[in-house]
């Protein structure tokens, strides 16, 4: 199953630029009311061990058992349950389900209710499942959806209805920059720019890179590129790709020796690219500056096999960390979907924990002010431990790893990075 999944992403790459690429693509900001129509589910116990929320185009709704008697507060998730990130959505939708077996379906004495809406990958979708939400299901906080096109889209119509967003994975500097109601799981610059500085530590010098042309390739190899600059490293060449690439021999085959590849070879076309990259004969170290959304994934790893074997790359989970908070997620989610978290679900979880602890600190009040007060707080969570700035971007450990044969990815260091604005941009900076 887990391989007709990802293989499938693979065959979809070819439309990838019809229905929007993950981030740069320019959305518009009001569309006409959906007519399509949702369905939703009856309340229903829910054990820990029942099927998680499943990959369809119809609302999914998670409601308390046993109730309390508070009142009830609405969450609502906006993610990929179809279209080209489908598998990350998918990932998503089961990290949620654990994170209610985990943290519980009552907060501050209320009953929580999460309602999941399928963006497909689409900005229009994405805003008309947004206003669904927030005008009809009156949902007090929102998270996802992981493509950066469609938060960008976002951000604007939250900004106007003053309803808060957490978010899983990076955002553009735009989204954070110029919008007030989104919460960051950081900037695409922040885990990139310390696997710079540590490409310099290894002993590197000199680098090549090949990336995404989109927005999202071009920031995370931007923090590479400031990382490993201001160190004193070189970049002797660039190559960047477009994303229906599929036949990547032209760019491999012109690779200038350097001392390392810096890579982020992402999404689909990342799983013909990295098989290819070792057909080629690469004997250049590859660092992979962001994981990009498949090399750590435990259903996509054995689709690649040993062609990432060796890839050192950054990410903000790893469902090996050792910690009480991390032992009990994975655990609960081992239990109720038979595999081991990846990257996505683990952020999904910390997100989760943020929203939360808010709701706790509020004393389930939700009115906007007092959460956007409450979600800026310091938190320990999966991931780690976790600070906003004034930007309401997170202050977050970064874990860099190599994957080792038989594809197990070891952290071999651990960088905590903030990003401060400085003019129209926010820079990233390692916290000692």
């Amino acid at each position: 199953m887990k391989k007709v999944l990802f293989c499938s992403l693979i065959a979809i790459v070819l439309i990838i630029t019809l229905v929007g690429c993950q981030a740069g693509t320019t959305a518009p900001t009001t569309t006409a009311p959906t007519t399509s129509k949702t369905t939703t589910t009856a309340p229903t116990s829910t054990a820990p061990t029942s099927t998680a929320p499943t990959s369809t185009a119809t609302t999914q709704t998670t409601t308390t058992q046993p109730p309390a008697t508070g009142g009830t507060i609405k969450i609502g998730a906006l993610f990929e349950l179809t279209g080209f990130l489908a598998p990350l959505g998918d990932e998503c939708s089961k990290a949620l389900a654990v994170s209610l077996d985990v943290l519980g379906t009552t907060v501050a004495g209320k009953n929580v209710e999460v309602i999941t809406e399928d963006t497909a990958g689409d900005a229009s979708t994405t805003l008309d499942k947004a206003r669904k939400l927030i005008e009809t299901d009156k949902v007090a906080i929102t998270i996802g959806p992981v493509h950066g096109g469609t938060r960008l889209a976002l951000a604007g119509y939250l900004d106007r209805v003053q309803v808060p967003n957490v978010g899983m994975a990076q955002d553009e500097n735009e989204t954070m920059l110029e919008h007030d109601w989104i919460w960051a799981g950081g900037v695409m610059n922040q885990c990139a720019y310390t696997s710079g500085i540590w490409a310099w530590n290894q002993g590197y010098r000199t680098a090549s890179l090949i990336y995404d042309e989109r927005a999202t390739g071009v920031e995370y190899m931007d923090g590479f590129k400031v990382g490993f600059g201001e160190m004193g490293g070189q970049i002797i060449q660039e190559q960047t790709y477009p994303a229906t690439t599929q036949d990547f021999t032209p760019y491999f085959v012109n690779i200038k020796p350097a001392d390392v590849l810096a890579t982020w070879l992402g999404d689909a076309p990342g799983f013909a690219a990295f098989p290819q990259l070792k057909q080629s004969g690469n004997k250049i170290p590859v660092l992979q500056v962001e994981f990009g959304g498949i090399i750590l994934s435990p259903a996509a790893m054995p689709e690649l096999g040993d062609s990432i074997y060796g890839v050192t790359t950054t990410s903000l989970y790893l469902n090996s960390l050792d910690t009480p908070l991390n032992k009990e997620f994975v655990a609960a989610y081992e239990a109720r979907h038979g595999t081991l978290p990846g990257p996505f679900a683990g952020m999904v979880m910390r997100s989760m924990q943020i929203i939360y602890n808010a709701l706790e600190t509020t004393g389930g009040d939700t009115s906007s002010a007092q959460l956007a007060v409450a979600l800026s707080q310091p938190i320990d969570t999966v991931c780690g431990h976790y600070e906003f700035s004034l930007e309401k971007v997170m202050t977050m450990p970064v874990y860099i790893m190599r994957i080792e044969e038989p594809g197990v990815p070891q952290i071999i260091q651990t960088d905590v990075v903030a990003a401060v604005k400085q003019g129209n941009t926010l820079v990233p900076k390692i916290v000692d």
